[in-house]
């Protein structure tokens, strides 16, 4: 396993995220024909794989093909067992044809999900797997947002059925993970056919497999999401802990199934459009109106005594002074900063979602805010964060910094200014509601970048960061929240 740093490691375990439909799978010997396949798949699951010709021999549970042809094809069908799978990618046509559906199901493997992947997984990181059925891949693609000029020529080319590259997962069985999912499905779409997109951007070694269940003529029904590394199967099991904890909360998706063993987590569908959409137009204020409202609503319904939020704070200084003093975060800022923190008045405790961003807030074909991403969630938290970590990127982004904010956490807060008047307005009417006096709201500043910096340091020192640019960019905040709130 790996921890994803080295890029090439990170193309080798993104070629392979196919596996996560074999969630539940049992264990069991793997074969390929090719040793860079053979690398990929060991680095993801631990195993060796045995790359070379495939012989005769005891069934195995999955053999992978990167040069596909007929005969490796019936060799690789006799080679698994009644539970076992083929794997083969095709980016010629010869491999493609040895990959036809008619030629698969001569060999027993009848249930066969086949993938359009973009780009080439032997060459760059996909960055997504678009079902190769012609009208299902349109509406696919349709919905992640390809306008008519992209759709078009791959639709005709789907038809053909000459889209490359391809890759195909067939088995004489549903993939276990869709057997899985089936169960918790509602009975009206628990026996429609279901196909699988995967979407697989990002750089990151923390980036999900994120893998949509689509119905048909429906769109997707489900989302189950997989984390390639430790850390990324870590936050999963956070997230699934506070989708339980707060089932019924408007704008929480539903948690479907979660398991931590697997590093899997299933959760409704939830369609919408991220506020950050709306911020640069007229649409910005009620973006961030009908934001905040949701926030207060959040807070109000899991408002729980002051207990909860002492001990919140006093956990977030603890582990930021331990980051401190194992010299992932600067030393020269400390003393302010928890000196600022540890002043704050007495406050209800709230969940907290902590990634509370206008990317992860979303609008609702309904028109109502829902989140995304609860990787980073606690119910046990402290109001005012998520509001400030929102307010802060929806300002920041009228200046296109969001990806680089360091030094304009003053400017994003300017109360001389329309967007900082405005921001500081809707923080303390936050704030009210709560019976939190505005003064906090410096102190509740510090404790924002306190807790983001100390979790991208957390993330780094398990060897999960990402090269330590959020630990600067966030130590860089959390110093100007610190000089600003000292003034």
């Amino acid at each position: 396993m790996t921890d994803g740093h080295d890029p090439r490691a990170n193309l080798r375990l993104r070629r392979v995220d196919w596996r996560v439909l074999l969630h539940g799978a049992a264990a069991g010997a793997v074969v390929t024909d090719d040793a860079e396949l053979a690398a990929c798949l060991g680095l993801a699951s631990g195993l060796t794989p045995s790359p070379g010709p495939l012989p005769a021999g005891e069934p195995v549970a999955l053999v992978a093909l990167a040069h596909p042809t007929r005969r490796r094809v019936a060799a690789a069908a006799r080679r698994t067992g009644p539970d076992g799978v083929v794997y083969a990618e095709a980016t010629t046509p010869r491999a493609r044809a040895a990959l036809a559906p008619r030629h698969l199901a001569a060999q027993g493997l009848t249930h066969v999900a086949r993938w359009w992947v973009w780009p080439r997984p032997a060459v760059r990181s996909p960055r997504r797997w678009v079902p190769a059925d012609a009208d299902v891949g349109a509406d696919v693609m349709r919905h992640l947002g390809d306008d008519a000029r992209r759709v078009a020529p791959w639709l005709a080319a789907a038809r053909l059925g000459a889209t490359l590259p391809l890759a195909v997962l067939a088995g004489r069985k549903e993939p276990p993970l869709t057997a899985t999912l089936r169960r918790h499905l509602p009975t009206g779409v628990r026996d429609a056919p279901l196909s699988w997109v995967l979407i697989t951007g990002g750089h990151s070694p923390l980036n999900k497999v994120t893998a949509l269940a689509w119905v048909p003529g429906r769109g997707p029904v489900a989302v189950v999401k997989s984390g390639r590394i430790a850390e990324a199967r870590r936050s999963l099991t956070v997230e699934a802990r506070a989708l339980a904890a707060l089932e019924g909360v408007p704008g929480v998706p539903h948690l479907v199934f979660h398991d931590p063993v697997g590093g899997v987590v299933a959760e409704q569908y939830v369609a919408g459009t991220p506020l950050l959409d709306a911020l640069a137009g007229d649409g910005r204020d009620a973006a961030l109106r009908d934001g905040c409202a949701w926030l207060a609503g959040l807070a109000a319904r899991t408002r729980r005594p002051a207990d909860v939020a002492v001990g919140a704070v006093a956990g977030i200084m603890a582990r930021y002074r331990d980051a401190v003093v194992a010299g992932s975060l600067p030393a020269a800022v400390a003393p302010a900063a928890t000196s600022l923190v540890a002043a704050l008045p007495t406050m209800p405790g709230v969940a907290e979602h902590r990634d509370c961003s206008p990317w992860n807030l979303v609008r609702t074909p309904d028109g109502r805010i829902a989140a995304w991403d609860w990787e980073s969630a606690t119910v046990d938290g402290v109001p005012g964060t998520d509001i400030v970590y929102l307010l802060t990127y929806a300002n920041l982004h009228l200046r296109r910094a969001i990806a680089r904010p360091e030094g304009l956490l003053r400017w994003a807060w300017d109360a001389a200014t329309p967007h900082g008047a405005d921001a500081a307005a809707r923080r303390d009417a936050y704030l009210a509601g709560l019976g939190v006096a505005a003064d906090a709201a410096p102190g509740l500043m510090v404790l924002t970048w306190m807790i983001h910096a100390t979790a991208a340091a957390e993330r780094a020192q398990r060897g999960a960061g990402d090269g330590g640019h959020a630990v600067a960019t966030l130590s860089a905040l959390l110093d100007e929240a610190t000089r600003m709130a000292a003034e």
